[in-house]
């Protein structure tokens, strides 16, 4: 509510500097600029306001102020003199009334459209909270890291704790160190033949993550991890479902309709034999698959 009181205000100050040549019925200069300039100048004083009350403190307040007064100089040296032709006063009033039927509207629309209008207002303080809290939480997780490189020196076949790092290097984007760290957990599996379920588990749980740190693309590495899933294990249903939509992907649906449809049965008969449950993920494939064939039968 109160953003929306903001907008019509300054909405109300715009056609306010635009409509004023047209009542004073001379030529009077308009820098674009102020519009801008006084936003500006209200920041600054917003961030002084929380400087007084505590809520800022001083290198996140000499931070804002200096974002704050770099666009002011911005919009200084871009500014540019318009000379506004003078009306009659009697046309000014119908100009006026076309700029406020048609441009405050307009405004709306677009801002409704392109905008956040549900998005609360974010203080200067709570965005030096956030950043001090995302700089804290990466200094968290590299210290885990280092803990965990630690022990792994001491002790390098711990095999979950290559499982660990190998997930976290992911998280941080450092895909190299986790597909190396992924390889050393694949060669102590390889000696536990015991824990081939378990190897295929963590194989395709580790495609996905690499998957998901490209966006959603099953990437050359993560098709590998989900074939060495199955090579531990070929009924793992995850390394199944990923490796068929890579043929999605791929431009095969075909393909990868055939493959879910083995998948569904695969996991339906060993469901029925185990008087088990059907998995979640079940339905929602059906649903899937039988929106592709639809769309392919259009």
């Amino acid at each position: 509510m109160i953003l929306a009181l903001i907008l019509a205000g300054l909405t109300a100050v715009a056609l306010g500097f635009i409509a004023l040549p047209l009542f004073l019925g001379q030529t009077a200069p308009v820098r674009r600029a102020d519009y801008d300039i006084a936003v500006y100048k209200d920041q600054l004083r917003e961030v002084e306001r929380d400087v007084a009350r505590g809520a800022l403190d001083g290198a996140a307040a000499q931070s804002a102020r200096l974002e704050i007064e770099r666009r002011l100089l911005t919009a200084d040296a871009d500014s540019d003199l318009a000379a506004t032709a003078a009306l009659p006063r009697a046309s000014a009033w119908r100009w006026t009334a076309i700029l406020t039927l048609i441009l405050a509207p307009v405004a709306a629309l677009i801002y409704l459209d392109h905008g956040t209008p549900g998005m609360p207002q974010i203080s200067f303080a709570d965005q030096a909270a956030d950043r001090s809290a995302d700089a804290a939480r990466a200094a968290q997780v590299a210290g885990l890291i280092g803990q965990v490189e630690a022990r792994l020196a001491e002790n390098p076949d711990d095999l979950r704790g290559w499982v660990l790092l190998a997930r976290a290097y992911v998280r941080l984007g450092r895909i190299d160190d986790a597909l190396k760290a992924q390889a050393k957990a694949g060669d102590l599996f390889d000696q536990e033949p015991d824990l081939a379920e378990d190897a295929a588990e963590t194989m395709a749980a580790f495609g996905e993550l690499l998957m998901e740190a490209a966006s959603g693309e099953i990437t050359p590495a993560a098709r590998a991890a989900f074939g060495k899933a199955l090579g531990y294990d070929p009924r793992n249903a995850r390394a199944r479902y990923f490796l068929a939509f890579a043929k999605m992907q791929d431009g095969d649906p075909r393909g990868a309709v055939a493959d879910w449809k083995t998948l569904i049965a695969d996991t339906e008969a060993a469901t029925a034999n185990g008087n088990g449950e059907m998995p979640p993920w079940l339905a929602g494939l059906k649903q899937r698959i039988a929106e592709i064939e639809a769309s392919r039968n259009k």
